[in-house]
């Protein structure tokens, strides 16, 4: 799935996904089949202006179960499994390949501010932005 950092990017910031998946192609060593590096996805979110923390490691052999119980479930991150990201926001999985709960997290990044398109008020773990933008995207997807 060569998208999932796109549309990680465009879960975290409000920005439109075709938006951020024409930025992410501007990025050096973006790839059709393969999307992009774990660092060129990094400098895009820092491009849309999020506050964000280094990519953390997991640790060693830990299953996206068991690291979903870890997590601050008032908090946003992306994780980042073998060659896929998603989110992970206020407890809520929001992964277009549905990555199963035995896969391996690799890393991990938070989210402390998502960036300029929650202005005006809009908290990054407020439920009605998000739920625009999912529906937004599921809108887009059926055509």
């Amino acid at each position: 799935m060569s998208d999932c950092v796109p549309y990680a990017v465009h879960i975290v910031t409000g920005k439109a996904y075709e938006e951020v998946l024409a930025q992410a192609k501007n990025i050096r060593g973006w790839d059709e089949v393969n999307g992009i590096h774990p660092v060129g996805a990094w400098l895009l979110l820092k491009d849309f202006g999020c506050q964000i923390t280094q990519m953390l490691s997991a640790g060693y052999r830990v299953t996206l179960a068991r690291f979903k119980k870890q997590l601050d479930p008032q908090k946003t991150y992306i994780i980042s499994t073998d060659a896929h990201w998603f989110v992970i926001r206020r407890g809520v999985t929001y992964d277009l390949a549905e990555t199963h709960g035995r896969s391996y997290v690799r890393h991990y990044i938070e989210i402390l501010h998502p960036g300029p398109a929650f202005a005006e008020g809009s908290e990054l773990n407020a439920t009605k932005p998000l739920d625009a933008i999912k529906e937004s995207h599921e809108q887009h997807a059926m055509g």
